[in-house]
């Protein structure tokens, strides 16, 4: 058993969390303290425990940095955490370690924790309680798309999945939340009721207690935890509901940033040149699968293309269609004729005299239909009467179809055709003009 616990500037809290960690009743326990540069005190403090700890001391990196130290030092099967300023119950470990021994196929075990405050005094007996986190077993990885809700002095994980999350990336956010996120792509978890870290809230700690100010930059510091989240989520291994949450928590946590900074949401992520690339394609990909019918995997793609560049109007809308394919997969198909042509309804306010030219183009004989995209409410609805009118389009002129979705992908689903069988209004012209010019030679040759 390995306790792993960076210590930075808390040599006042450090002996309390010690001397919790050497009174467990569990044998064999290596206790491995990082010293991530203090400058108090806190390298006399450990020095004062001689050989029943393991001590590194190595230059501030901060909390991610110190952490992955202490893994790479750790010699136990299990591995838990422990900060500086917390303090254990004597049976701790034995409640996470006999849950993981009951739960041999889980990979991480997990329970409450009490708050006290800088006196060891209980404030609050269930940190769950408090904060309203639920308890939840088994696969997580849904859950930890939105939030995190497993702390690090709360948990314990099994050494052997340690190349999972070592090192402690520099995306990360925290680094319970990397292990908890890496860990749950792989083996379920195992929650337990009973309290086993003590929270210690002395008015400076990281995360506990933090004003609007500090809480800006908390969820500053996740930004790119969450876009590497919602990008690498693999096929089937969430609910689209789970993809809903971790999105929304994502855009929710920008505009609070972007709100603070008085800047745009979209200016606060500038996606790389591979990244960009990257959210194109899962883009194309997010098209390919909604056109099938598969909405979950189209949610799937459409969500990481928002995560990699989130100022993509068209991915959000795509995951929108996606998502209503996925509740609505019995939905009745639009009907209309042998050949679609779809326009977006921002098209056509763009572009007011195409209705009109496409009534000069195609009569109600044609067996073609205008499918005009985006009109999902009763707003759109009134604007495309008004644009229709306005046009001079006649009752008994070409078939127009009010199409309840953003995408032309997304209208091959609603239409039950395949995506190839719905065009754009310049690619219904090409293949219009690639017809004259296949019929015009043999005309001539007849003539003659």
């Amino acid at each position: 058993m390995s306790v792993i616990l960076p210590a930075y500037n808390y040599a006042r809290f450090l002996p309390a969390a010690i001397d919790g960690a050497l009174a467990q009743d569990w044998p064999a326990v290596e206790v491995i303290v990082v010293d991530d540069g203090s400058t108090d005190a806190t390298p006399a403090v450990i020095a004062a425990y001689g050989d029943r700890v393991r001590s590194l001391r190595r230059p501030n990196g901060g909390l991610n940095a110190a952490t992955t130290t202490g893994i790479g030092l750790a010699r136990g099967d299990f591995l838990t955490f422990l900060d500086a300023d917390d303090a254990w119950r004597p049976d701790r470990i034995r409640l996470l370690a006999e849950a993981l021994l009951a739960a041999p196929d889980a990979g991480l075990a997990y329970g409450d924790m009490e708050l006290i405050d800088e006196y060891g005094r209980v404030t609050a007996p269930s940190f769950r309680r408090a904060t309203g986190l639920p308890a939840l077993s088994g696969d997580i990885q849904g859950m930890l798309l939105a939030r995190n809700i497993v702390s690090a002095g709360a948990m314990m994980v099994r050494a052997s999945l340690r190349p999972l999350f070592e090192p402690i990336g520099p995306r990360a956010a925290w680094q319970d939340w990397w292990i908890a996120a890496h860990v749950a792509r792989a083996a379920p978890v195992v929650a337990i009721d009973a309290p086993v870290n003590c929270y210690r809230d002395h008015h400076a700690n990281m995360n506990l207690g933090a004003d609007a100010g500090r809480l800006v930059e908390l969820l500053r510091a996740e930004v790119e935890f969450r876009r590497l989240l919602l990008s690498t989520v693999a096929s089937g291994s969430v609910t689209a509901d789970d993809l809903v949450r971790g999105l929304g928590a994502f855009e929710s946590s920008l505009r609070r940033i972007a709100g603070a900074d008085g800047v745009a949401p979209d200016e606060l992520v500038s996606p790389s040149t591979d990244e960009r690339r990257e959210s194109a394609q899962r883009l194309g990909q997010a098209r390919a699968a909604i056109g099938t019918g598969d909405g979950a995997e189209a949610l799937r793609h459409a969500v990481a293309a928002i995560a990699l560049t989130p100022a993509d109007d068209d991915a959000r809308l795509v995951a929108v269609d996606a998502l209503r394919s996925v509740r609505e997969p019995d939905r009745a198909p639009l009907e209309a004729r042998a050949t679609v042509v779809a326009v977006g309804f921002g098209e056509l306010l763009a572009d007011p005299g195409l209705l009109a030219a496409w009534q000069r183009e195609v009569s109600a004989d044609d067996d073609v239909t205008l499918a005009i995209c985006g009109v999902t409410d009763a707003a759109t609805t009134a604007q495309l009467v008004h644009v229709v009118t306005a046009a001079g389009l006649a009752e008994d002129g070409p078939d127009l179809l009010a199409a309840d979705v953003h995408d032309r992908a997304s209208l091959a689903w609603r239409l039950g055709r395949a995506p190839a069988a719905v065009c754009s209004v310049a690619q219904w012209r090409e293949q219009q003009l690639d017809e004259q010019l296949r019929v015009a030679p043999h005309a001539l040759a007849g003539g003659a």
